[in-house]
């Protein structure tokens, strides 16, 4: 996880005001998107992948939010030494889970 936190360390100090601006408007943004109404009409099987170090997105609230909005929710995987972008810090692992979602599919 010294990566992670290296590359949090770098992302934060290069940051601009217009960065951070534009990083306010996409919380409004979000604020205001309600995604209940697409997710309700999901029948393909929709799976979540989640990063245990993830302040942005809680997995545990996703997976609930996801058992009662989402009729196609088929579960997830959380890698516990991952954070928000579990497909850099743990690409590997997260190719598998996705591989074999696909081939249950199939």
């Amino acid at each position: 996880m010294p990566e992670t936190l290296d590359s949090i360390k770098e992302f934060v100090e290069r940051r601009t005001e217009l960065d951070r601006l534009a990083m306010r408007h996409r919380l409004v943004l979000l604020d205001e998107y309600d995604p209940r109404p697409v997710a309700r009409q999901a029948r393909v099987p929709v799976h979540y992948l989640a990063g245990l170090v993830d302040p942005l997105v809680p997995f545990p609230l996703v997976r609930w939010w996801l058992r009662r909005n989402c009729p196609g929710y088929r579960g997830g995987k959380t890698f516990w030494l991952a954070d928000h972008n579990v497909l850099t810090t743990a690409p590997g692992r997260a190719a598998e889970v996705v591989l074999g979602w696909m081939m249950q599919a199939s």
